[in-house]
């Protein structure tokens, strides 16, 4: 959904995207910081080659994902450098010539950091960029809301909420079918119901039955289909509650194998976000 919001951002904005999820220091975050630049900023122009030359000053060691192909850059910092480095790549994000919007996933997560006051020390940054502003995403909520809510944070009144809820069910049906009919499946509005109201509403389970659905499908669904793959989902689902080290969910919501392209539903989890970016309401969908 972040993704999507940022394609959507009008001429003369830059939107980057990183996960720190994985991040377990801050040194790890800058190292998701780089690689978010590097695979967003052009080179052509000439403030993107003055960034990419900065981030190329840091000596990066380039490797790429054997799953998507994508670069992964690390610096190999000495301890307490990275603090500088990430003042440094904000700093040339701030005299880049479009506005940068930079949507940071999983947030919470720098409350792991072994570094006291990671969240001070970001504050400290952010607060002083115009040209930069932020989007920050978080699945934990109660995390998200004492990094924001709580008075004795620094990250206290510096960003706007917004929580996003369960999907509309109207328009969850009009997203379903016309991906069904786009593929030429025939389906009622009343059987895509039935099948929301088996997964109730929640995102992975209806992104789950539809995507079993969808690849099962011949010219029609019925109700005898969706019922069939309802069942195989079930025993998924306790297959994942039962601790056997299965795993059907990654971190993003998505099924953590690949599913067939044609058969592909990508639908955002409930998160909450908390931006000091003026969007209007509408962008986010």
């Amino acid at each position: 959904m972040i993704r999507h919001l940022l394609a959507q951002l009008p001429a003369g904005h830059t939107g980057i995207y990183l996960d720190i999820l994985p991040t377990e220091s801050l040194k790890e975050f800058l190292n998701a910081l780089v690689t978010a630049v590097f695979s967003t900023i052009p080179e052509q122009s000439k403030p993107g080659k003055l960034m990419l030359d900065f981030i190329k000053s840091l000596r990066p060691v380039i490797v790429f994902d054997p799953l998507t192909g994508f670069p992964q850059l690390s610096v190999d910092v000495r301890p307490g450098e990275a603090e500088r480095h990430i003042r440094s790549v904000l700093g040339h994000l701030e005299a880049y010539p479009e506005k940068v919007i930079i949507a940071i996933e999983e947030f919470q997560q720098i409350m792991n950091y072994p570094e006291k006051n990671a969240d001070a020390f970001l504050r400290s940054i952010i607060q002083s960029l115009s040209n930069v502003r932020f989007i920050f995403s978080g699945s934990q909520q109660h995390l998200m809301m004492q990094l924001f809510a709580d008075p004795s944070r620094p990250f206290y009144q510096s960003t706007g909420f917004l929580k996003i809820d369960k999907i509309d069910a109207d328009e969850y049906v009009t997203f379903i079918r016309h991906h069904f009919q786009h593929r030429g499946h025939k389906i009622e509005d009343e059987t895509i119901r039935a099948m929301m109201e088996w997964a109730d509403l929640h995102t992975y389970s209806v992104q789950l039955l539809c995507n079993r659905v969808f690849a099962s499908a011949g010219k029609n669904v019925d109700d005898e289909l969706w019922k069939q793959q309802a069942a195989a989902c079930s025993v998924n689902r306790r297959l994942f509650s039962s601790n056997t080290g299965i795993c059907l969910q990654s971190s993003n919501g998505h099924c953590s194998k690949p599913l067939p392209m044609k058969a592909r539903f990508f639908i955002p989890l409930q998160k909450i976000l908390f931006r000091n970016i003026t969007l209007e309401a509408r962008q986010l969908y």
